[in-house]
């Protein structure tokens, strides 16, 4: 592939409508024949990848699991990092402190995706199979954990994500992946923010994200104060989409 290819195919994308342009720096630890200690995608590609989504006003991604990949991101100016694993080339992860500071110095945001990573490295070690060619999957994996914990700590802004559809992490597994952050030490204010009010202003979608005249009405109605405890989250008694009721438990006992 080239330059010309990679303006090609965003071009491409953007003129269908895309909003988002997301980057596989490194391999997906799931994707057979890859390795996420390997960073994939040269800098000069990405460095044109984020020129041209720019020129599109889309908003641009990258799936980091290889520190080598983390690095390229930042130099390319990619705004949001998903992962960011830190695998060494042998395939051991190891925070980088220095690399996180300049994360955190140069706004990018952070998507960590911690409870698709322990659920995956405990199907690993239940099965006692090895993941393909990714022979440190469980250290790389549990290790996002530790990892979450360190970017609050150094001040990384954080956006929440599940990486949801991938193995053992089905589409309800947000409230798990907020629940990783406050166990991390986020409060509950804040990991509720990190997938709503705080996603919205990273992701530039001006109203979305608040309770607010203008804004969406995307809602939740819960039985239990979530500020409390995230675990309110698990069953809405209503959902709205767009002010329309698409979910009503109102008259459904709790747990049925």
């Amino acid at each position: 592939s080239t330059a010309a290819d990679v303006q090609g195919a965003i071009e491409t994308q953007a003129h269908k409508g895309a909003n988002f342009v997301k980057l596989i720096a490194s391999g997906g630890g799931l994707t057979p024949g890859t390795r996420p200690s390997e960073a994939d995608l040269p800098l000069e590609m990405m460095r044109e990848a984020v020129a041209v989504a720019r020129a599109h006003g889309l908003s641009v991604s990258a799936q980091c699991h290889a520190t080598e990949s983390i690095v390229r991101a930042l130099d390319a100016g990619v705004e949001t990092i998903e992962h960011a694993s830190f695998t060494e080339p042998d395939g051991t992860p190891r925070f980088d402190p220095e690399i996180v500071a300049r994360i955190r110095d140069e706004g990018a945001i952070v998507t960590p995706t911690v409870i698709s990573g322990v659920r995956i490295a405990q199907t690993i070690r239940e099965s006692g199979t090895q993941n393909g060619l990714d022979h440190n999957a469980i250290a790389r994996l549990e290790a996002r954990r530790h990892h979450v914990a360190r970017f609050l700590e150094l001040g990384v802004r954080i956006m929440a994500g599940a990486d949801c559809g991938v193995a053992c992490t089905p589409f309800d597994s947000l409230v798990d992946e907020l629940t990783e952050y406050g166990n991390a030490g986020m409060s509950s204010a804040a990991a509720l923010r990190s997938a709503t009010s705080d996603s919205a202003r990273f992701l530039r979608q001006p109203t979305l994200g608040q309770v607010k005249r203008g804004y969406a009405a995307d809602l939740l109605l819960l039985n239990k104060n979530p500020l409390e405890s995230l675990e309110a989250l698990r069953h809405p008694l209503l959902v709205l989409k767009g002010g329309e009721i698409v979910c009503d438990r109102r008259n459904i006992p709790v747990g049925a």
